[in-house]
């Protein structure tokens, strides 16, 4: 069967993991509206980036900005 596991969630402190979903070197127009609601939200905002060291360090760096 499926398990599934309920975390607690604190208001006071938010935190907000997004993947970061690329083509050609650039973050897609929905990556980029997610971590603008991320940011409005507060808190810790980590970004999940899956390929290839040379296609994704752009996309890495634009993302920190």
């Amino acid at each position: 069967g499926v398990q599934t596991c309920a975390l607690p969630i604190s208001a006071a402190s938010p935190s907000t993991l997004i993947l970061l979903e690329h083509r050609n070197d650039a973050l897609v127009p929905a990556t980029l509206n997610a971590i603008t609601a991320a940011k409005k939200v507060g808190g810790k905002v980590t970004g999940l980036i899956v390929g290839e060291e040379a296609s994704t360090k752009a996309v890495v760096e634009k993302a920190q900005k």
